[in-house]
């Protein structure tokens, strides 16, 4: 089970668990006179582990299953990668990208009737049935505090002008968080100089609209390169052949070129 599955009373309030299937709701309720304390979203098969908690406690955590490969399909999901072939194990990960970072200081609110939720006057969109939400209906929020389990949808900030400064920290935060729902997907095995040189390489800036734009590996790569190679590898195989024959690609010096060149001679030894 992953840790960001995990949920915490953060509530400040002590009561008893009781999730509403109906209304999809997971309330903390005053036992005695059954006030309702404080509402939480209910995610997807949520077993309750304490059904009495006390502010700060394990509440409990979501049961859906997931391979070995979780933390890279996530990567190849927010990085807009494509998988070399398919994978049996992968196909397991039910995998939502989402604004899983608040972008603005303010109170979260859920709006459990239409499944959408806010913080302040931002609207974040709806609430995933299957993510576990952090914190509960009107409650405080920080500027970066990570609110949902879901992977980060690094387009839905670019699209609601969240500035790129932002962007790329909520970025880093999704590959090296140390927060107390993980420690990010990759940790201490990326250094920050490759994480800044990733994001800049799949972020674009459209000088049309004055927008950044999240183009992803493929396009982030592909895009006005002119390497045969680096194209074979990112786009459609019959499209990288037909414009070389047209002469809009040629055989660069490049990185994706000195690779398949090198690997080829060593394959014909």
């Amino acid at each position: 089970m992953s840790p960001e599955n995990q949920l915490y009373n953060n509530s400040g309030k002590s009561g008893d668990v009781i999730p509403d299937v109906e209304h999809r709701t997971l309330e903390i309720v005053d036992p005695k006179t059954k006030k309702v304390l404080s509402v939480y979203p209910l995610p997807d098969k949520f077993d309750v582990v304490n059904g009495n908690i006390k502010d700060g406690q394990y509440i409990g955590i979501t049961l859906n299953t997931a391979s070995a490969g979780l933390a890279l399909d996530k990567m190849i999901k927010i990085i807009l990668a494509r998988k070399v072939m398919p994978d049996e194990g992968l196909s397991k990960n039910i995998i939502n990208l989402a604004p899983c970072y608040a972008p603005v200081d303010g109170v979260i609110r859920y709006d459990f009737e239409k499944q959408v939720f806010f913080i302040g006057d931002t609207y974040m969109g709806p609430i995933h049935p299957k993510a576990v939400y952090y914190f509960p209906h009107k409650t405080k929020v920080k500027k970066f505090d990570r609110i949902s389990s879901d992977p980060a949808d690094i387009q839905w900030y670019f699209t609601n002008n969240i500035p790129i400064d932002d962007v790329y920290f909520m970025f880093r935060k999704q590959f090296k968080d140390e927060d107390s729902v993980g420690d990010g997907l990759l940790g201490d095995n990326l250094t920050e100089e490759l994480l800044e040189t990733m994001f800049h390489l799949l972020a674009h800036k459209n000088f049309k609209t004055g927008k950044h734009e999240w183009l992803g590996v493929r396009k982030g790569i592909t895009q006005n390169n002119t390497s045969f190679f680096a194209q074979l590898s990112y786009s459609h195989g019959k499209t990288a052949i037909s414009k070389l024959a047209s002469g809009d690609l040629k055989f660069e010096d490049d990185v994706f070129t000195r690779n398949i060149l090198d690997h080829m001679i060593m394959s014909s030894k």
